[in-house]
């Protein structure tokens, strides 16, 4: 029996944590940190390269481990990934498959970022690819932020028609309850149920899809 491992990127987010506990009740759970996080964050992570040599660590059915990688590097990405393989295969005589990638990370370039990491996430095995978007992309007001989201939902739909074997899909979730939208006003979305959407498209065969969430 395969065991399924996914990985979240961008997992100090209030949606990636959601997704992270979510998940991580049935599954196998890489929680990916940027190697800069702030000092908020009160507990140490360790460095990919540390979890990658150290070959100490447990693995169970039920395991959430982090990993510290800066996507904008190539080298780091591809790091990222083999030392996910190397960790998870054939431990304690299973197998484990790296089957899913949700992308909740957010950055400057990002669909060029998003794009090495799912090329990354392709050549590794990963069948199933999650991205967020926003409803920012239609209706807001920050011209950049609004450009990159729709840059993140026109990707992923083109990248799962190169992929028709695949399962590749975004979601794009209008104003969430999170840490940044504190002192807007309005009907917000909470980041479980958006992780709770994300979870249904790890368990179905859409693909192409970006689907439109409001509170």
């Amino acid at each position: 029996m395969n065991h399924r491992v996914i990985l979240v990127t961008g997992a100090s987010g209030d949606i990636g944590k959601a997704v992270v506990k979510l998940l991580a009740e049935d599954h196998i759970v890489i929680q990916h940190y940027h190697q800069n996080e702030p000092e908020t964050i009160k507990y140490p992570f360790p460095r990919l390269i540390d979890i990658y040599d150290s070959g100490n660590i447990e693995i169970e059915d039920q395991y959430t481990t982090t990993v510290q990688a800066d996507l904008r590097s190539s080298e780091e990405i591809n790091h990222l990934f083999k030392s996910i393989i190397y960790k998870y295969h054939n431990a304690n005589s299973k197998i484990y498959t790296l089957d899913a990638i949700i992308n909740c990370f957010r950055t400057e370039n990002e669909v060029e970022v998003l794009d090495a990491v799912c090329h990354a996430a392709i050549i590794h095995g990963c069948k199933f690819i999650v991205n967020i978007s926003s409803r920012s992309a239609e209706f807001g007001r920050d011209p950049l932020y609004a450009a990159q989201k729709a840059g993140v939902a026109a990707y992923t739909k083109a990248l799962a028609r190169i992929h028709p074997n695949m399962y590749i899909n975004a979601i794009s979730p209008g104003m969430v309850d999170s840490r940044c939208n504190e002192w807007k006003e309005g009907k917000k979305l909470s980041p479980q149920y958006v992780a709770e959407i994300i979870h249904t498209l790890l368990e179905s065969k859409l693909t192409g899809q970006v689907l439109s969430l409001e509170a």
